[in-house]
Order: C-alpha cells, then structure tokens, then sequence
C-alpha cells in the first residue's frame, strides 16, 4: 500500500491537467483529456492520457516502476504505433503528430444484393438475396489529420436469390439461362452463388463523429454454382449445377458512411457477374453493414 501511494504522488508530479495545452519544465498540460487510465500494482504504475482538445490522436504515456528499492519512470508522447484491432475502424485507430501510423484492421460486412440488369422474368428477392464478406486492412496514416488510405485483401461470398415460378438453370448446351417451373410446382427457392478473393483499396477520411471512404475492390471471381429447389406432387426436387461460369476478375466501386456505432457501405460493379458467352447477364449492386 505505501508503495502504492508513493508511485501515485511520483506520477502526479509529472502530469498535470488543467486549462492550457504547455509545458512547463517536467510537468505535461493536457487540456481536456478525451480518457485517462492509471494501473496500479505493488510495483509499478502506469498512466495514459488519450486525446486533448485540439488533437484527439494525442497520447500521452508514464510508467513508474520500483527496480531495487529505486523508482525508474519512462515516458512518451505521440510514439510510433503499429496496431492490430477488429471491427469500426476508431477501436484500432492511433495516430501521431510527427510520423506515419500503420494499423492493421479487420471488418465483417453483411448486405443485401440485387442484379441490375436482370431479365424481367427473373424477380430477385433483395431481401432474400445475401452477401457475406470479411477483409483485413493495412490503414496508413502519412499525416498527422484524419485522412488515411488502405489496402487490404478478403473473402466475399453473394447468393442471387429469386422465389417466384422461375427459376436458373443450365441448358443443353451448359448455358445459363431462366426457365419456367413445371406447370403446378411449388418455388422454394433459385439462386446463383459467387465465391470471391478480393482486394479493397480505400481512401478514407475518419473523423471524430463522421467518417467515410471511396474506391475500388478487385474481385477475382474463384466459384460459383446455381441450385433450384421445388415442389412438384407432393415431392422435393433439387437441381444443383456447378461452376455458372462467373466472370473471372470483376471491379467494384465502393463507398462507406461512418458512424460512432456502425459502418454502412454500398458497391456497385458494371461488369456482367456470369460471363456474356454463356448467356444470363446481370450486374452487382449490395447495400449492408459494415462492423
């Protein structure tokens, strides 16, 4: 305990805050500290101060530590950071006033999809039309505001969906194309599934409260498939037929909106998702979250 006690007044000799952002011989200012977080042990104690009014990248670090029955302290303020974090971008984000910062981050998307470009007959269900994705993201900050630019590489996965008496299929000729269901059967569902390796590059601005990013994704499109599911005289029918022949490199233009509590995030490609010489045509457009 008197350890304790003797590494808080050591501490709080060398930090003050209080209403101007100077220093003053051993002693830091900081005015108006975002969040301050003291640890405490038998032996050491260590303090950072996140953020002040005019930079709320600032950090400043102390660590008082007992070596021998001696106090040994270090500090830094605005050192290097290399950080690993996951989800909103602000959880992993550190900044510095004089050098460039590099974060690595990773996002999960979920969204809804649609088809632009779709024939008429085929009534796909956005609702039920999904995409799943999950990127990692190496963030560089070169300056010391909050414009950052990114590249990263990732896993999406986009299920096209209709329900209604039409449905995809291959042809004779291992075309793809939409068909009618038997007379008197009963949809469940239809849908063309697209597997993607995939490589996002972003300019992003990251206030505060606000925040967004702009640019492009590489899609390298490695599987798909098309499956059917009806019912026709009180039996289940399945049709599954692999490789619906996507496009094999797609490009998405993709732009995000940042909140304090979640991300959104629209892209939109103009390349065919199948490829044009095997028939059905339709372009990407999904809508989602992004955490």
């Amino acid at each position: 305990m008197k350890k304790s006690i003797l590494l808080s007044l050591a501490l709080l000799a060398s930090i003050g805050l209080s209403a101007a952002p100077t220093t003053e011989g051993d002693t830091i200012v900081v005015e108006k500290p975002q969040r301050v977080t003291v640890v405490t042990t038998d032996s050491i104690q260590h303090i950072l101060v996140e953020g002040k009014e005019d930079n709320p990248h600032y950090t400043y670090s102390n660590t008082l530590q007992i070596v021998d029955s001696n106090y040994v302290s270090g500090s830094s303020i605005n050192k290097d950071d290399f950080t690993i974090g996951f989800g909103w971008p602000k959880l992993a984000r550190k900044n510095t006033d004089h050098q460039s910062t590099y974060v690595l981050a990773a996002h999960f998307c979920i969204g809804f999809v649609n088809a632009p470009g779709m024939p008429k007959a085929g009534d796909l269900n956005m609702g039920n039309s999904a995409e799943l994705w999950f990127f990692f993201e190496n963030e560089w900050r070169p300056w010391r505001n909050n414009h950052v630019f990114s590249f990263g590489i990732g896993l999406d996965w986009r299920n096209y969906r209709m329900e209604d008496n039409y449905c995809f299929r291959k042809d004779a000729e291992g075309m793809n194309v939409l068909e009618r269901l038997p007379e008197g059967a009963s949809p469940n569902f239809s849908r063309v599934k697209v597997f993607s390796l995939n490589f996002p590059i972003r300019y992003q601005y990251q206030g505060r409260r606000f925040g967004f990013s702009l640019g492009p994704v590489l899609n390298f499109n490695t599987y798909s498939s098309i499956k059917t599911k009806y019912k026709l005289d009180g039996h289940k029918y399945k049709e599954k037929y692999k490789n619906a022949h996507p496009t094999p490199v797609t490009v998405d233009f993709m732009g995000t909106v940042s909140t304090p509590i979640i991300d959104f995030y629209v892209k939109y490609s103009p390349f065919n998702v199948l490829k044009s010489d095997y028939g059905l045509k339709f372009k990407t457009l999904s809508i989602g979250c992004m955490f």
